[in-house]
């Protein structure tokens, strides 16, 4: 940029600037006003909020203990029946994937793959 187009540059700019503050100084009084309105419903909607958080931690605590007095009854798990192994069982970890698909095929009564 020449020096002559930066000089017209700056020039704009300071000029600018000026307009907005002479602008921004004519309703600095009613900024403050919209300003302190806001700041006012905040603070309020804050304690409004503070208040509702306890009434649902209580709401919350009803619920619990409503669901805690109508508890299901719990039932014991039931054991498995004893089962005897079949040969030398159906999984084997020392075998290859191979050797225990084969197996698996044959508990299956199924023909083997090779």
């Amino acid at each position: 940029m020449s020096s002559r187009v930066a000089r017209s540059w700056l020039e704009q700019e300071k000029d600018l600037a000026k307009m907005c503050q002479g602008v921004e100084g004519r309703y600095q009084g009613e900024i403050e006003e919209v300003r302190r309105r806001y700041e006012a419903v905040y603070v309020e909607s804050m304690h409004q909020f503070a208040a509702l958080g306890k009434e649902i931690a209580v709401l919350w605590e009803k619920m619990r203990q409503d669901l805690e007095a109508t508890r299901l009854l719990v039932f014991e798990v039931p054991e498995a029946e004893g089962r005897v192994e079949v040969d030398e069982g159906l999984y084997d970890s020392h075998r290859s994937y191979l050797e225990q698909l084969e197996v698996y095929r044959a508990f299956c009564g199924k023909e083997p793959l090779v």
